[in-house]
C-alpha cells in the first residue's frame, strides 16, 4: 500500500507512475479530532451528527452493506490515529461514505504497519523521488479533489485494513517516521534492481493533539489484535524516514513541523537511546540506522511534537515557513 495522489488530486501526472497494486478511494480531511474524542456508531450511513461533527463511516460490505461503524471527529484538532479499527471492520472494510472535508489514510495492519510485496521504490517514484510520502508501499492513499458533497467509495480494491487515520485536508496528512526493516529475501523478477529489496514498514504518526508526545513499542504491532500470524516484528530497524506533509504535495509547506524521534534499546522507551530531528540540510530526514550502530538495537520509539499542533485557532501553533 502506498500515499498517493488520487485521479484528480494535486500533482496526480507525477505521481501516477507510483501507484501499485494496492488502491483505495479516498476522501478529503475534516475538522479532525482526538482519538478519544471520535464518536462511534454502529449500523449507520451518517455523516456527521448535525451538531458540527462530520465523520467517515465505514461498511464491510460493497455499495454501503453490511454492519458498519462511523467515526464522528470533534473540531478543533488537525489529525487523528486510531491504532486498530476493531473486530467487527479488521480485514473487512468493503466501502466507506466520508463527509466533504476528510481525509482518510488506511494501514494494512496494527498500529500502522505493512509488507511491502511489490517492486517499487524504497522511497519516492522514478518520476518523483522527493515525493517520499509515494515511494514503497506504505498506505492506501487518495483524496479527491474536495467538493462540498459526501464522498462515496461504493467497493474498495481490498478489503483487509486494520489501523486508520483521519486528517483535515487543509492541514494535510499527520507529520512523522516511517520506520522501514529491510526483509532477507529479494524479488529478482523486478524490471529494476533498485526496487528487488522488500520492506517491513510502520509509521508512526505525532501525537493524537493536544498530547506531545508517545512510546511505541516495536513488539506491539506483531502482538496487536488482528496482527496475523505473519505480521512485522521489526527486530532490526534499517532506515527511519521523516514522512512530512510537504513531501506528499508542495502546497503544504505553509505549516514548518518540527519533532524528533527517540530510539531506545529497552522497551517502554527505556535504556540506552539516541534522538534524530525531522529535518536534515533543511530537507526531511532519512536516516541509515547502521551509521549510528543501533539497527539491531530499537526496542521501542518515542515520538515527541514540541509545540502545538497546527491549527491557527490553537495557542501557540507553529507559523507559516
Amino acid at each position: 500500500m502506498r500515499f498517493r495522489n488520487g485521479p484528480m488530486g494535486k500533482g496526480q501526472t507525477g505521481r501516477a507512475a507510483g501507484a501499485a497494486r494496492r488502491r483505495v478511494l479516498m476522501a478529503a480531511a475534516v475538522a479532525a479530532a482526538l482519538l478519544p474524542a471520535m464518536a462511534v456508531a454502529q449500523d449507520s450511513g451518517a455523516q456527521g451528527d448535525g451538531a458540527g461533527s462530520p465523520g467517515v463511516t465505514f461498511f464491510t460490505g460493497p455499495n454501503f452493506t453490511g454492519t458498519s461503524k462511523t467515526l464522528t471527529l470533534a473540531p478543533g484538532q488537525p489529525y487523528a490515529a486510531m491504532p486498530y479499527v476493531g473486530d467487527e471492520l479488521n480485514e473487512k472494510i468493503a466501502s466507506l461514505r466520508a463527509d466533504p472535508q476528510i481525509g482518510v489514510i488506511l494501514f494494512q495492519r496494527p498500529h500502522f504497519a505493512s509488507r511491502d510485496d511489490a517492486c517499487a521504490p524504497n522511497l519516492g517514484t522514478a518520476d518523483d523521488p522527493d515525493a517520499w510520502w509515494l515511494g514503497g508501499l506504505t498506505a492506501d492513499f487518495e483524496p479527491p479533489y474536495a467538493t462540498d458533497q459526501a464522498y462515496d467509495a461504493a467497493e474498495l480494491p481490498d478489503d483487509d485494513y486494520s489501523s486508520v487515520i483521519a486528517y483535515r485536508r487543509e492541514f494535510g496528512p499527520p507529520p512523522g517516521f516511517l520506520l522501514m526493516e529491510r526483509r532477507s529475501y529479494y524479488n529478482r523478477s523486478c524490471e529494476r534492481s533498485a526496487d528487488q529489496a522488500y520492506f517491513n514498514r510502520i509509521f508512526i504518526p505525532v501525537p493524537n493533539p493536544p498530547q506531545r508526545e508517545a512510546c511505541t513499542d516495536l513488539a506491539t504491532p506483531a502482538a496487536a489484535q488482528g496482527a496475523g500470524a505473519d505480521a512485522p516484528r521489526f527486530t532490526r530497524l534499517t532506515n527511519a524516514v521523516a514522512l512530512l506533509p510537504e513531501a506528499y504535495d508542495r502546497s503544504y509547506m505553509g505549516i514548518d513541523h518540527r519533532f524528533i524521534l527517540t530510539l531506545f534499546d529497552g522497551p517502554g522507551c527505556s535504556g540506552a537511546s539516541i534522538t534524530l530531528p525531522s529535518r536534515e540540510g533543511g530537507r526531511p530526514a532519512d536516516y541509515r540506522l547502521s551509521n549510528y550502530e543501533f539497527d539491531s538495537n530499537v526496542q521501542s520509539v518515542m515520538i515527541r511534537y514540541p509545540r502545538a499542533p497546527p491549527d491557527p485557532s490553537l495557542p501557540g501553533a507553529a507559523a507559516p515557513a
